[in-house]
């Protein structure tokens, strides 16, 4: 056991020490130089190393129902929005390790939800034109729900949230041809849908349709925005697979509430507008809500909300518009009714929001729009409310996002 055990040990450090020699070669060089590396034999050389790694730290570490997914990107940016007058000269590649955890019952709601699966995605996506729109690293956490299983066959759906660097936004003076993204740092949305083939319990065969999307959401114009559809092929290792007898079942459903619960959200954003390089300007949102429970994990939400638009009174108070300050600030306000589907993960949850504006202001946007975001409660009563918890949601008018707004709530 102990000579296994040195054996092991060797052979990962062998492997560090090679996978070392090629990130020495990028010592020295800026984020820039190793954006512009060969597209494919980067790639292949860095999902090689991170496979070898990962394979290896896996089994050294016995980390049951943990999995890696190496992946490939292949796919092109699309032209979403009229403003998109960037000519796109290339395709997308691009590769993605995302380290997995099956959930299997540890917590009541694991059943109830089909036994999700949480990961952490790190991505690199060349967009096939270095000098305009160069690259993207990003961090996406994510959340897979599988189904449609049938024998070896399954299908499974992923959605992801997370932060993105890329290296060539827009610049007056290097870059002006960029109008799709104004900022090195921003949000990135994923959403993918694959068809899985398992040749045994520890390897998977992964194919998937994927939708990527950056956006730092207006804070730093432009920001038209960058969506990439690609194809993904890769594998899936679990070098410690659970088994059908580690998934644990509930022997009682808990009683459903039956209550209407309400609750308020205070958030704030900032963005520019008008011009590139200008003053970042706040937008208020305030909300007041009811919701009810649908399901466990389900909550059903109506309310209203109002916005209060500073970068708006400015360029009003700019140009001289309205007579009074009255009409003026009246004009930077709007209001709005909504409903949401929250689908509740344990602690965490996703929030998707359709609403419409009951008021006419100026340099309103069109009457609907939708809000993407995700909550986190830090604080539940010991008796399940009041719940505090802390938001992050895009807001857009059908495919241009116009903010990104963070903030604290609570319901009871």
């Amino acid at each position: 056991m102990k000579f296994e055990t040195i054996s092991r040990f060797s052979k990962l450090a062998g492997r560090q020490q090679r996978c070392g020699s090629l990130l020495n070669l990028t010592q020295g060089a800026d984020f820039s130089n190793i954006m512009r590396l060969s597209k494919h034999s980067s790639l292949m050389a860095i999902a090689t190393c991170l496979l070898s790694l990962a394979t290896q730290t896996a089994d050294a570490q016995n980390l049951k129902g943990i999995s890696f997914e190496p992946s490939f990107y292949y796919g092109s940016i699309i032209r979403h929005n009229d403003r998109f007058q960037t000519p796109i000269t290339g395709n997308t590649a691009g590769a993605e390790l995302n380290i997995t955890i099956q959930t299997y019952g540890k917590k009541d709601w694991h059943e109830r939800q089909h036994y999700p699966k949480f990961g952490l995605a790190i991505s690199y996506l060349n967009f096939g034109d270095p000098a305009v729109f160069g690259a993207a690293i990003g961090a996406l956490p994510n959340l897979s729900l599988q189904f449609l299983q049938k024998n070896r066959f399954y299908a499974e759906f992923r959605v992801g949230s997370g932060l993105a660097w890329l290296n060539r936004p827009y610049n007056p003076a290097t870059n002006p041809e960029n109008n799709a993204m104004g900022a090195n740092l921003n949000t990135i949305f994923n959403f993918r849908l694959s068809g899985n083939w398992q040749f045994n319990d520890k390897w998977t065969l992964l194919s998937a349709a994927s939708l990527t999307h950056y956006s730092n959401a207006a804070s730093t114009l432009p920001n038209l925005g960058i969506n990439i559809p690609a194809f993904n092929l890769g594998i899936k290792y679990t070098p410690q697979p659970l088994a059908k007898a580690d998934y644990i079942h509930s022997s009682k459903s808990p009683e459903k509430d039956k209550r209407i619960h309400f609750g308020v959200y205070q958030g704030i954003a900032f963005k520019e507008s008008q011009a590139a390089g200008g003053p970042k300007y706040t937008v208020l949102a305030t909300r007041l809500s009811a919701h009810r429970y649908m399901s466990h994990n389900n909550r059903l939400h109506t309310g209203f909300e109002y916005e209060y638009a500073n970068h708006t009174l400015a360029f009003i108070q700019h140009i001289g518009l309205f007579d009074t300050d009255e009409e003026r600030r009246k004009n930077a306000q709007r209001a709005m009714f909504f409903v949401a589907d929250e689908i509740g993960f344990g602690r965490t949850s996703i929030w998707l929001q359709v609403g419409t504006y009951f008021t006419r202001s100026y340099q309103q946007p069109w009457f609907l729009y939708t809000r993407l975001g995700m909550r986190y409660y830090p604080f539940i009563a010991r008796k399940g409310y009041p719940r505090v918890h802390i938001g992050l949601y895009m807001k857009s008018h059908k495919e241009v996002a116009e903010y990104v707004d963070y903030g604290i709530g609570v319901t009871f």
